[in-house]
């Protein structure tokens, strides 16, 4: 009995919530857009997000992974040293 108490009392919600939107129909689209935008931004971040940052790389000891940067120096300008992040090994 109590279920169907709360399903009529989110079917009263949904039909208020229905003719208040049709009352303004602007606001709505407004809202609706908002939060689709919203929706789609959380998204996209938690996918860059989950590809960058939480998977492993797709090679074998990703931790030797090294970054190699050259630099344009031009006349005049000193150059700055970088060093990679992980040591290499054998050395």
């Amino acid at each position: 009995m109590a279920r169907l108490l709360a399903l009529d009392g989110w079917l009263r919600d949904f039909r208020f919530a229905a003719r208040s939107m049709a009352r303004r129909p602007g606001a709505s689209a407004t809202v609706v857009l908002t939060l689709a935008l919203g929706i789609a931004a959380t998204t996209v971040i938690f996918a860059l997000v989950d590809t960058v940052l939480l998977r492993p790389l797709p090679y074998p000891d990703s931790a030797a992974l090294v970054v190699a940067v050259l630099a344009c120096v031009l006349p005049g300008m000193r150059a700055a040293a970088t060093a990679p992040a992980v040591a290499l090994r054998g050395q």
